[in-house]
């Protein structure tokens, strides 16, 4: 992940224009001709990169991530949160269980009926769970310019990065349990308890609505915070990868038969 130029700067003064104890930084993926085009010397050029994302350049960036492992905290505010969870093994969720307990610690947020789910969404206006409440934090620091930008690398091929998942989940639902147990609940704000439905969700759309409406300057069309469809739908090999997926499930499948009957 890079910083723009203005990064550290834009940082502190979100900081320190309300006494923040903490902020998480959005973070603007790019594809292989998107972090060619826009990083030079470690940097990245902010505003070519955050054009292309309104512009619905899925081309150049793969997608927007609100809620990441860069983090501006206080010490304190750290230290009283206990850290990070070293019990979290390879891939999955240690990030987000820190962001989650960092945000309920904070007592203003309102706590919605599906706060344990783990459902991804490529636009957040379609955010549920933990991630909606996360995005009310996160989505006004990206609406102020301030955002990384992940550089595109091929992922890991070994199934087992992944493997610890579930255990992983299983920790996050028991620190995020702790936490609410030990906190002492507070009334949430007025403008957070409009975006409450009756089934006690969150209701996303409205709260990127709500938020782009509160921005100092807000972007002229915010139809990329609003866009649903899948990445894969941008692959220029999306034929190809979906016959190599099939062709990979009836050799596996085969291979399972063939298991059975020995």
């Amino acid at each position: 992940m890079l910083p723009s130029q203005d990064f550290f700067e834009n940082l502190l003064r979100w900081l320190d224009s309300e006494q923040r104890r903490f902020a998480i930084v959005p973070s603007l993926y790019a594809s292989a001709a998107g972090t060619r085009q826009f990083v030079k010397r470690g940097l990245f050029d902010k505003n070519q990169t955050i054009s292309a994302f309104y512009g619905h350049r899925r081309d150049l960036i793969l997608h927007l991530a609100l809620n990441t492992s860069t983090v501006a905290v206080t010490k304190d505010y750290y230290s009283s949160l206990g850290g990070f969870d070293e019990r979290f093994l390879d891939h999955g969720l240690e990030d987000l269980d820190f962001l989650l307990r960092l945000a309920l610690k904070d007592g203003s947020l309102p706590i919605p009926s599906d706060l344990l789910t783990d459902t991804r969404h490529q636009s957040p206006a379609f955010s549920n769970g933990f991630r909606s409440i996360l995005n009310l934090l996160s989505l006004p620091l990206f609406l102020e310019g301030i955002v990384t930008l992940h550089q595109w690398h091929k992922r890991p091929s070994g199934a087992d990065y992944y493997a610890r998942r579930s255990e992983n989940w299983r920790l996050l639902e028991e620190n995020v349990r702790t936490t609410l147990q030990d906190g002492k609940p507070k009334e949430p704000s007025r403008d957070w308890q409009s975006l409450i439905r009756d089934d006690g969700t969150l209701d996303s759309v409205l709260a990127v609505r709500t938020l782009v409406r509160q921005a100092r300057c807000p972007p002229l069309d915010p139809s990329a915070l609003f866009d649903e469809v899948p990445q894969h739908y941008f692959h220029s090999n999306r034929w190809w990868r979906r016959v190599r997926r099939g062709l990979q499930r009836i050799f596996c499948r085969r291979c399972r038969d063939r298991v059975v009957n020995n």
